[in-house]
């Protein structure tokens, strides 16, 4: 099926899809800025650019087409790189030095050595959390540190702990420090306090020599299942009560970083909350559905999603999803970049839902260009979000593991969904 520039095609065969209101929008001009006329720093979704047209995901291949402006000129593609070792950063135009990894996936394209980039880092689920005690700690889920039962780190546990240390050392943080294991109700006590106590004895061996020189001692110690974060005996509230928790005494208080008055982006291992009913006006069944109260900047917005599809396509997984605006109790508007990018900056238009490989320890961003344009629906930087049931999609590279099923979708503004491919 071919996209076209502007679109944003139903995935079902159910005309009800085709029916659902869609409100007028606005504008961009042609130089590709914001309504206002300033720069766009965040980019388009890859499928909304003018300078491409469709973009065709079928069974094992990935095509752009590249057309011309619409002034008449010949048709050519923007300065891209083709496969090699020094693979330029996606948008570096954009935001010059900015990190990233990965390998360019070869494409077939007009003109010929068109890339794409799969990227895939390593997943850091780190989370500030308040400690008793006045303390203040990072939360590092078991699940990705070790394997179910074990206290031996997996291969993933060492960007997490690396994250840690760097935290650390950037916060000013000095003295003792204490590495406190967690276990879920699952199993004896005795048994999961001695796991908990291995687990954060394994912790504090790895992490240590990553302090060298900060004056900072980890003193390892084991809480087994006594202390749960979550008080349920559910699969969501064990895996956030299967934790190792870095709790510290905070240095003198510093002043919030600028621009997070704006942040309304939820942790990466928080999981999203489950909606209560399920929407009666969708054509087909939702896999799962997450409605979420965000505040920011005066304004208070419940907004859900409803994630429809989670597929392999080709060499690519994609997820769909209708986002909508239940209520507002403020006159100020949210817009629909800010669900996907996690600020409701206004210049902030960027895509930085992930898909989550715990497995692995991957994490999944989704499919950009050299250019920096991202595989995803296009919004405007002014879209705003209204009542009706606006489909959006978006393009990740497959799992290292091809047979890995069960991901996670992380979606900045309402948290991590647990999904499995069928």
């Amino acid at each position: 099926m071919l996209i076209g520039p502007g679109q944003v095609p139903p995935r079902h065969a159910d005309p009800a899809v085709r029916r659902l209101p869609r409100p007028a929008r606005r504008t961009r001009p042609a130089d590709g800025g914001h309504p206002q006329g300033g720069p766009d720093p965040g980019g388009e979704g890859l499928l909304r650019r003018p300078a491409l047209a469709p973009l065709v995901l079928a069974a094992g291949l990935v095509t752009v087409l590249v057309t011309g402006p619409a002034t008449g000129a010949p048709a050519h593609a923007e300065p891209t790189p083709t496969p090699s070792p020094t693979w330029p950063v996606p948008g570096a135009a954009r935001t010059p030095g900015a990190a990233v990894s990965g390998s360019p996936l070869p494409i077939t394209g007009k003109p010929e050595g068109y890339t794409l980039q799969e990227l895939r880092k390593p997943y850091v689920a780190v989370e500030d959390t308040q400690e008793s005690g006045g303390r203040s700690g990072y939360s590092l889920s078991s699940d990705v540190l070790f394997k179910s039962g074990s206290a031996e780190l997996t291969g993933g546990a060492q960007a997490s702990l690396q994250d840690v240390a760097d935290k650390l050392r950037k916060s000013g943080v000095s003295g003792q420090a204490q590495v406190v294991g967690h276990t879920d109700d699952v199993g004896a006590d005795a048994d999961n306090l001695r796991l908990s106590r291995e687990r954060a004895e394994a912790v504090r061996s790895a992490l240590q020599p990553l302090l060298a020189n900060t004056g900072i001692t980890l003193v390892a110690e084991g809480k087994g299942e006594t202390e749960p974060r979550v008080k349920e005996a559910t699969e969501t509230a064990r895996a956030q009560n299967r934790r190792v928790v870095i709790a510290y005494r905070p240095p003198a208080a510093q002043p919030p970083p600028p621009g997070s008055e704006y942040v309304i982006a939820q942790p990466l291992a928080a999981p999203a909350p489950a909606a209560a009913a399920q929407a009666a006006d969708l054509p087909v069944r939702p896999l799962f559905s997450t409605q979420r109260d965000i505040e920011n900047q005066g304004g208070r917005w419940t907004v859900r999603i409803d994630v429809t599809e989670f597929a392999r396509e080709g060499r690519t997984l994609r997820v769909g999803y209708y986002t909508r605006l239940v209520n507002s109790a403020q006159s100020t508007e949210l817009r629909y970049s800010a669900i996907f990018n996690g600020s409701t900056s206004y210049g902030q238009t960027r895509y930085r839902g992930v898909l989550l490989d715990k497995k692995a320890g991957q994490q999944l961003e989704v499919i950009t260009s050299g250019a920096g344009w991202q595989a995803k629906d296009g919004y405007g930087a002014g879209e705003t979000l209204n009542g009706w049931p606006r489909y959006g999609f978006a393009y990740f590279p497959l799992p290292g593991d091809t047979g890995q099923k069960s991901l996670s979708l992380y979606i900045p503004a309402m948290g991590t969904i647990d999904l499995t491919l069928r």
